[in-house]
């Protein structure tokens, strides 16, 4: 029917309709083409977009983290307040409009897009699930302790125009974090068909999770307050009071806690949605040789006793008979507990000591010495684990491409290595030779554990009751060395992890911040990603 009117327009017109076509809806819609109607002697295609919706991503990517990179370095508070938070704002809005966008259309097609029978049970995913509900706890009491602020100072006489604003603000964010944890939650499972209005949605939420991720590590939130304003902007009522508040000293403290739970959260969430963008592949999970006899065997009752019989018959004579179980010895598991009680609790004892800022050139021995006997007897295990794949995998035969997660994996490697790299250099100019080799292990188990992470899942892996060394408990015990060093990490940040440059030269203390502000939170969320994996690969272990 458009045809047909389109036919009886004036020549000019159609020929003014198609170059608007052609210049503003292809390029923003170009991508796969997924409807065609070129057979019925029409040029008219329909593509997806999903070209046109990266390009346009990257571009905006890039502004939006040069905007927000210089005007995070103003000397002028205001000017710094309102350019970040308007661009924030748009920006969450935006994602927020897209998110609810999708679900309606998801929920629309949920009979198309979602199949039940493509659910694995995937532990690692659990966790991850789990964690990005805590890390939005974290991200929502930020936001409420600053509406509060904002609330406490919306009753006072001075001051309105820009808190109402900042209420707008909160209140909208609140709302996105909630429903965008929700949103990962119920279509985690879902495969989206590729469309522009998937595409760009998906993107666009991206964005948000980045720039969100940018501005928590750019923005210093835990320094002094700077009170001298000038009203160039007419803010500087709302920000005396919002610093004034009450509230604020609590908002102040809790930031130690709060703001790695944002930058988490961002990059967590980040991998979901990518997970869910219909240009990323779905992860294909590991197959076993035995799935179709079991699948037989669960939908054919009459069958079971006598296909169990012959799979009885063909068993190799060197193994255990299939209706005699076998345990493993107890002793391995508490072997595993009690060697990772003696292996954790130095770097415990020393992690509190350096959270409560105790200094001693002794305690900075036992703390360099006892980091690197840590990462020494990780880097142990991860060989254990290698050597466990190597003799007791199984390829599986299938081709895979990086999925979502592999990607955040891989990029948090990189920003861990540059973390360890700055150190290793920073500890041999003064001389600590402890702390150099504990770098060098660093950087050599950083590297070996990914790839470890990422081959694991192109093998089959079984647990093995005829080795003394238990090897899934290997891999329990290496997840939760992770989970000291992510928490450890977390809360005493680079100040008592690395020797800093001399501060006194602008350049080292723009290097400095960079190291601590940018590249070291990519570090704590890589002991985080690592822990949750290698639990992922214990329960695979496990199960088979």
């Amino acid at each position: 029917m458009l045809d047909k009117y389109i036919g009886n327009m004036h020549p000019y017109v159609v020929t003014l309709l198609d170059v608007l076509y052609t210049v503003f809806i292809t390029p923003l819609t170009a991508g796969n083409v997924i409807q065609s109607d070129e057979n019925n002697g029409s040029n008219t295609r329909k593509t997806d977009g999903s070209l046109s919706s990266m390009v346009t991503i990257a571009c905006l990517t890039a502004i939006t983290f040069v905007v927000i990179g210089i005007y995070a370095k103003s000397e002028d508070p205001g000017k710094l307040t309102i350019a970040i938070t308007t661009m924030t704002f748009v920006l969450t809005a935006m994602a927020l409009f897209a998110i609810v966008l999708i679900a309606v259309l998801a929920f629309r097609k949920r009979h198309e897009w979602f199949i039940a029978a493509d659910i694995k049970d995937d532990a690692a995913e659990k966790f991850k699930g789990k964690f990005l509900w805590l890390f939005s706890l974290g991200i929502i009491m930020k936001n409420a302790l600053s509406l509060a602020i904002n609330i406490d100072c919306f009753n006072k006489e001075a001051g309105k125009n820009f808190v109402t604003a900042f209420m707008v603000v909160h209140i909208v964010s609140i709302l996105y974090f909630c429903i965008q944890t929700g949103f990962i939650s119920y279509f985690k499972d879902y495969r989206f068909r590729s469309s522009v209005r998937i595409n760009y949605g998906i993107l666009i939420v991206l964005l948000a999770n980045l720039t969100l991720w940018f501005t928590s590590i750019v923005l210093n939130e835990d320094s002094v307050p700077n009170t001298n304003l000038t009203d160039a902007y007419g803010i500087t009522g709302e920000m005396i009071c919002f610093y004034n508040s009450s509230i604020y000293d609590l908002r102040h403290q809790s930031m130690k806690v709060l703001n790695p739970c944002q930058i988490e959260y961002a990059l967590l969430a980040t991998s979901f949605m990518m997970s869910l963008w219909p240009s990323v592949k779905k992860e294909i999970h590991d197959t076993q040789d035995s799935v179709n006899l079991v699948n037989i065997e669960e939908s054919c009752d009459e069958y079971t006793p006598l296909l169990r019989r012959r799979r009885n018959r063909t068993t190799d004579p060197t193994e255990i008979r299939a209706d005699e179980p076998r345990y493993r010895s107890p002793i391995p598991f508490f072997l595993v507990i009690q060697f990772g009680l003696i292996l954790n609790l130095p770097v415990v004892i020393s992690t509190v000591l350096a959270f409560l800022k105790y200094k001693s050139e002794g305690f900075g021995y036992f703390r360099d010495a006892s980091m690197a006997t840590y990462k020494l007897a990780m880097l142990i295990m991860v060989f254990i684990l290698f050597f466990h794949l190597a003799k007791y995998g199984k390829s599986n035969n299938i081709k895979r491409k990086l999925s979502s997660t592999e990607y955040i994996l891989v990029f948090a490697n990189a920003g861990t290595i540059a973390v360890c790299t700055f150190e290793f250099i920073m500890s041999l100019n003064n001389h600590r030779y402890i702390l150099m080799s504990e770098k060098i292990l660093d950087i050599i188990l950083t590297f070996l554990q990914t790839t470890l992470i990422m081959h694991s899942t192109r093998v089959t892996i079984k647990k093995t009751l005829d080795s003394f060394i238990a090897a899934e408990y290997v891999c329990l015990l290496l997840s939760i060395c992770n989970i000291v060093l992510w928490v450890g990490d977390s809360f005493n940040n680079m100040e008592n992890s690395v020797t800093r440059l001399d501060a006194q030269d602008s350049n080292n203390s723009k290097t400095n911040k960079v190291m601590k502000y940018v590249i070291f939170p990519i570090l704590v969320f890589y002991r985080f990603h690592a822990s949750i994996d290698l639990f992922g690969l214990f329960s695979r272990m496990r199960k088979n």
